[in-house]
């Protein structure tokens, strides 16, 4: 018992793996001793007797943090237990006699307000110790299951311990224990009955010593009494079952060597190595970057030839199972794929329509292969791109997509006034399924005859005051008259009876003022030389005083002045101002009469040919600008 015991510590504190030490542990439970004897570190017959559930549970949960401490990879968090875990309360701390007992053994003896913890000054947990508790832990957790499914080879070992159990005495004598079931049908048999009565072959559990008459454990290679080999003893082939002498080497039917039937045994001599473990996340991770940087050079090569990342996406839904080059799929397949897409949309379009049962399929491409018949489902093939980078090259998708997309588009056209559902399907398969596009298609016939009057070269209608609306939307577009109130109030002011107003000079007195009594003003200003009534923007001003004159009156004035009379008669017409004989006001007055006398007065010399100056006259030096 003790060189399996120290086998299985061994391999536990070098592991951490409660598989590798699995047939020790059937072993150390198989071993008739009282339980106070073989557990060493726990106090195995409180905890049995005081918890009569979830022991296995408990135990189990334990042996887990076990395996934890004496595991090369080690969880992150090893270092503490929590309270506050539902799971922990309801198994291993509901444990009397033992719960913490064990996690104190196993170096958690720091308390903490919400569990137990290695002390501080602790960096690496005994694992030499933890081993031990844990095989213990082990033991008891198979013992406990033997018991349970009712297999335990010495159940008497428990009778007193634990409450109530019953010992199932063999089948054939039924006077002795069960030691054995066998393991071709129900029975569960002593050791003598299963030797001598079954007729099955004998169980190859233990085996007797050939000289002593020991009875052995399966795995043990000498005798525990005389230390002598079991070789001298008849085996058991493993193949066949027949029963050979122990002085044979190969079976005397199948001819296997007895080898085969031996376990293997470990070299206690060396250390085993822990075997590697693959870390699935970090494997995870690996795979996700190799496959990121096979997108990204698939991303930049498609970017170098005029293909987005979402066209690169959409073919690598497609042809990600092979080897060829999204960008070569994109240019040579993907046309056939949306033409198959526009056919199965459109043929999905035609069941839904009235009147279109039975009717062949058709359909108007973008390609020079256009044919179809007049009332087909008219989709784009720009339509059919959009809707399957949409459903991200998914062909099923793409379908549903397209068909709502263009049910969408044409619910916009019904609300904007077009009714026609083939005029808005061809504007639609027209513009690439552009709203915009197939607005200014179906506008274009009903905006043909504003083009063709607006590029005819006729003169603009008179205002009709009749209709203000329309008038006032004129008004609004050839004049750019601030609001809508100025361009009814240009109106009632050309409706006013008794008045003679222009359009213009109207638009051009409403845009200054919107009080009407001012704007009447304006239109109605009296010429104090020739006593006719002008508009205020047909008055020519000067700046030496603050009279206005009409345009005749200013040009007659001034051109009679330069031609027949001297340059102190060029002065206001109507107050004579300003003197002349002042130098100051001189300078001053001629170089902005100049200016305003420019297109105005008659310019001709006396051959009938254009003058120098705008008098009609040289000037003098000293008087740059003025008309001597």
């Amino acid at each position: 018992m003790e060189e399996v015991r120290q086998r299985a510590q061994s391999l536990l504190s070098s592991s951490g793996l409660a598989q590798d030490v699995k047939a020790e542990v059937l072993t150390l439970a198989s071993i008739s001793l009282p339980v106070s004897e073989k557990y060493r570190h726990l106090t195995a017959e409180e905890m049995l007797k005081e918890n009569t559930a979830g022991r296995n549970n408990a135990l189990s949960i334990l042996e887990k943090y076990g395996c934890n401490l004496t595991s090369p990879t080690r969880p992150r968090y090893w270092r503490s237990v929590k309270h506050n875990n539902p799971v922990f309360r309801t198994t291993v701390d509901a444990i009397k006699q033992g719960g913490r007992r064990v996690l104190f053994l196993y170096g958690y003896t720091n308390q903490q307000i919400d569990g137990l913890s290695f002390p501080d000054e602790v960096t690496e947990p005994d694992c030499d110790v933890v081993a031990a508790v844990t095989l213990e832990v082990m033991t008891l957790r198979t013992e406990v299951d033997m018991l349970l499914k009712g297999v335990h080879p010495h159940p008497e070992c428990f009778k007193d311990i634990i409450p109530g159990l019953t010992l199932q005495n063999c089948s054939i004598c039924g006077i002795s224990s069960v030691s054995i079931q066998c393991s071709t049908c129900i029975q569960r048999l002593c050791l003598n009955c299963d030797r001598l009565f079954h007729s099955h072959p004998p169980s190859l559990s233990t085996w007797e010593c050939a000289h002593c008459t020991t009875v052995n454990e399966m795995r043990a290679v000498l005798c525990t009494t005389c230390d002598r080999p079991r070789l001298a003893t008849p085996w058991q082939c493993k193949s066949c079952t027949v029963v050979n002498q122990g002085s044979s080497i190969l079976c005397e039917v199948c001819e296997r060597p007895r080898l085969a039937t031996r376990p293997p045994q470990p070299d206690l001599g060396t250390k085993p190595q822990p075997r590697p473990r693959v870390n699935l996340d970090l494997k995870r991770q690996k795979t996700m970057r190799e496959d990121g940087l096979v997108l990204i050079h698939q991303i930049r090569e498609a970017e170098k030839r005029g293909v987005s990342p979402e066209e690169v996406y959409a073919a690598l839904s497609m042809c990600g199972g092979s080897s060829i080059n999204p960008c070569d799929w994109l240019t040579s397949e993907l046309p056939h794929l949306l033409d198959e897409i526009c056919a199965m949309a459109a043929s999905v379009q035609l069941t839904c329509r009235p009147g279109n049962g039975g009717s062949a399929l058709l359909m108007e491409r973008d390609g020079p292969e256009q044919n179809a018949a007049p009332g087909g489902v008219k989709l784009s093939r720009a339509e059919a791109k959009l809707a399957w980078l949409a459903a991200g090259g998914n062909k099923d998708k793409a379908v549903r997509q397209l068909l709502r997309d263009r049910q969408v588009k044409m619910r916009e056209l019904h609300s904007l006034g077009f009714q026609d559902m083939s005029q808005c399907e061809e504007a639609l398969r027209q513009s690439g399924g552009d709203i915009k596009g197939a607005l200014s298609l179906l506008q274009r016939p009903l905006m043909e005859p504003f083009h063709q009057r607006i590029w005819l070269d006729q003169p603009e209608p008179p205002i009709n005051p009749k209709h203000p609306d329309k008038q006032c939307r004129r008004l609004l577009a050839l004049y750019d008259l601030p609001s809508w109130g100025r361009c009814e109030l240009a109106l009632s002011l050309l409706q006013e009876p008794d008045v003679n107003y222009s359009l213009e000079d109207v638009v051009q007195a409403v845009k200054e003022s919107q009080d009407r009594e001012f704007i009447r003003r304006l239109l109605n200003t009296e010429c104090p030389v020739c006593l006719s009534i002008f508009p205020r923007s047909k008055m020519q001003s000067l700046t030496s005083c603050q009279c206005s004159v009409c345009h005749e009156c200013f040009r007659q004035h001034f051109t009679i002045a330069v031609r027949d009379k001297h340059i102190r008669d060029m002065v206001c017409p109507a107050c004579s101002e300003p003197d002349i004989n002042d130098p100051e006001q001189l300078d001053s007055y001629f170089s902005t009469l100049d200016i305003q006398s420019c297109g105005v007065m008659e310019q001709k010399d006396e051959g009938g040919q254009p003058a120098d100056s705008p008098c009609g006259l040289q000037t003098q030096p000293g008087q740059a600008g003025l008309c001597m």
